[in-house]
Protein backbone atom coordinates (compact mmCIF):
# COMPACT_ATOMS: atom_id res chain seq x y z
CA UNK A 1 0.00 0.00 0.00
CA UNK A 2 2.72 2.45 0.98
CA UNK A 3 4.72 1.51 -2.10
CA UNK A 4 1.78 2.26 -4.42
CA UNK A 5 1.21 5.63 -2.72
CA UNK A 6 4.86 6.57 -3.18
CA UNK A 7 4.85 5.49 -6.83
CA UNK A 8 1.63 7.42 -7.46
CA UNK A 9 3.12 10.52 -5.86
CA UNK A 10 6.29 10.25 -7.96
CA UNK A 11 4.30 9.82 -11.18
CA UNK A 12 2.06 12.76 -10.33
CA UNK A 13 5.05 14.91 -9.44
CA UNK A 14 6.80 14.03 -12.72
CA UNK A 15 3.64 14.76 -14.71
CA UNK A 16 3.14 18.14 -13.02
CA UNK A 17 6.75 19.16 -13.61
CA UNK A 18 6.42 18.39 -17.32
CA UNK A 19 3.40 20.70 -17.52
CA UNK A 20 5.20 23.77 -16.16
CA UNK A 21 6.90 26.40 -18.28
CA UNK A 22 10.67 26.55 -18.33
CA UNK A 23 12.26 29.25 -16.22
CA UNK A 24 14.68 31.00 -18.57
CA UNK A 25 16.60 33.90 -17.06
CA UNK A 26 18.68 34.90 -20.08
CA UNK A 27 17.41 37.00 -23.00
CA UNK A 28 14.77 35.15 -24.99
CA UNK A 29 11.61 35.45 -27.06
CA UNK A 30 8.82 33.03 -26.26
CA UNK A 31 5.67 32.49 -28.35
CA UNK A 32 3.00 30.48 -26.52
CA UNK A 33 -0.53 29.48 -27.35
CA UNK A 34 -2.88 31.75 -25.38
CA UNK A 35 -6.24 30.38 -26.46
CA UNK A 36 -7.98 27.17 -25.39
CA UNK A 37 -5.68 24.25 -24.62
CA UNK A 38 -7.71 21.53 -26.33
CA UNK A 39 -5.33 21.44 -29.32
CA UNK A 40 -1.93 22.22 -27.83
CA UNK A 41 0.89 23.65 -29.90
CA UNK A 42 4.51 23.61 -28.83
CA UNK A 43 5.92 26.99 -27.84
CA UNK A 44 8.58 28.67 -29.95
CA UNK A 45 11.54 29.73 -27.78
CA UNK A 46 14.32 31.81 -29.35
CA UNK A 47 17.53 32.50 -27.39
CA UNK A 48 21.05 33.75 -27.96
CA UNK A 49 22.61 31.04 -25.79
CA UNK A 50 21.96 27.45 -24.77
CA UNK A 51 19.37 27.10 -22.01
CA UNK A 52 17.75 24.27 -20.12
CA UNK A 53 14.08 23.78 -20.82
CA UNK A 54 11.50 21.35 -19.49
CA UNK A 55 10.44 18.59 -21.91
CA UNK A 56 8.61 18.74 -24.30
CA UNK A 57 9.77 22.33 -24.81
CA UNK A 58 12.82 23.09 -26.91
CA UNK A 59 14.62 26.22 -28.05
CA UNK A 60 16.38 27.57 -31.12
CA UNK A 61 19.64 29.44 -30.62
CA UNK A 62 20.31 32.42 -32.90
CA UNK A 63 23.02 35.06 -33.09
CA UNK A 64 22.69 38.41 -31.31
CA UNK A 65 22.06 40.38 -34.54
CA UNK A 66 19.13 38.18 -35.54
CA UNK A 67 17.73 38.21 -32.00
CA UNK A 68 17.79 42.02 -31.88
CA UNK A 69 16.07 42.26 -35.27
CA UNK A 70 13.31 39.88 -34.14
CA UNK A 71 12.89 41.84 -30.89
CA UNK A 72 12.50 45.10 -32.80
CA UNK A 73 9.93 43.51 -35.11
CA UNK A 74 7.91 42.30 -32.12
CA UNK A 75 7.94 45.79 -30.55
CA UNK A 76 6.74 47.43 -33.77
CA UNK A 77 4.30 44.81 -35.08
CA UNK A 78 0.77 46.14 -35.62
CA UNK A 79 -0.57 42.59 -35.16
CA UNK A 80 0.43 42.48 -31.49
CA UNK A 81 -1.63 43.99 -28.67
CA UNK A 82 -0.68 44.78 -25.08
CA UNK A 83 -3.84 43.07 -23.79
CA UNK A 84 -5.26 39.61 -24.43
CA UNK A 85 -7.87 39.29 -27.13
CA UNK A 86 -10.42 36.59 -27.76
CA UNK A 87 -10.17 33.24 -26.04
CA UNK A 88 -10.11 31.27 -29.27
CA UNK A 89 -7.84 28.74 -30.93
CA UNK A 90 -4.92 30.37 -32.72
CA UNK A 91 -4.35 33.29 -30.32
CA UNK A 92 -0.78 33.63 -29.08
CA UNK A 93 1.11 35.31 -26.27
CA UNK A 94 4.50 36.70 -27.26
CA UNK A 95 6.94 37.41 -24.44
CA UNK A 96 10.15 39.27 -25.07
CA UNK A 97 12.60 39.02 -22.13
CA UNK A 98 15.57 41.35 -22.61
CA UNK A 99 17.99 42.67 -19.99
CA UNK A 100 15.85 41.33 -17.16
CA UNK A 101 12.70 43.07 -18.40
CA UNK A 102 9.74 41.16 -19.81
CA UNK A 103 7.28 42.65 -22.29
CA UNK A 104 4.16 40.69 -23.15
CA UNK A 105 2.03 41.01 -26.28
CA UNK A 106 -0.98 39.11 -27.66
CA UNK A 107 -2.11 38.46 -31.21
CA UNK A 108 -5.77 38.99 -30.28
CA UNK A 109 -7.42 36.84 -32.97
CA UNK A 110 -6.52 33.85 -35.12
CA UNK A 111 -6.45 36.07 -38.22
CA UNK A 112 -3.97 38.47 -36.60
CA UNK A 113 -1.89 35.47 -35.52
CA UNK A 114 -1.74 34.19 -39.09
CA UNK A 115 -0.68 37.62 -40.38
CA UNK A 116 1.92 37.98 -37.61
CA UNK A 117 3.44 34.57 -38.34
CA UNK A 118 3.52 35.24 -42.11
CA UNK A 119 5.39 38.51 -41.57
CA UNK A 120 7.62 36.86 -38.93
CA UNK A 121 8.46 34.06 -41.37
CA UNK A 122 9.36 36.55 -44.10
CA UNK A 123 11.67 38.36 -41.68
CA UNK A 124 13.26 35.06 -40.63
CA UNK A 125 13.93 34.13 -44.27
CA UNK A 126 15.33 37.59 -45.09
CA UNK A 127 17.70 37.51 -42.10
CA UNK A 128 18.98 34.00 -42.80
CA UNK A 129 17.52 32.31 -39.72
CA UNK A 130 18.19 28.68 -38.87
CA UNK A 131 15.98 26.32 -40.87
CA UNK A 132 14.67 24.75 -37.64
CA UNK A 133 13.14 28.07 -36.58
CA UNK A 134 11.51 28.61 -39.98
CA UNK A 135 10.08 25.08 -39.85
CA UNK A 136 8.57 25.71 -36.40
CA UNK A 137 6.91 28.89 -37.64
CA UNK A 138 5.66 27.04 -40.74
CA UNK A 139 4.22 24.26 -38.57
CA UNK A 140 2.39 26.75 -36.36
CA UNK A 141 1.17 28.71 -39.36
CA UNK A 142 -0.16 25.55 -41.01
CA UNK A 143 -2.29 24.85 -37.93
CA UNK A 144 -3.88 28.30 -37.70
CA UNK A 145 -4.08 29.67 -41.27
CA UNK A 146 -7.28 28.24 -42.71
Amino acid sequence: MVRSIIISFLLLNTYCEAQTLSKITSDHIRIDQAGPRDAMMAPIIITTEKVQVVAPESFVQVDKRLFESLSEYIKSSEDLLREGGLDEFGVFKVTSFIDGKAETYFTGTRQKSAHFFKEFRTLLKDLGSPEELIQRVDKTLARIDY
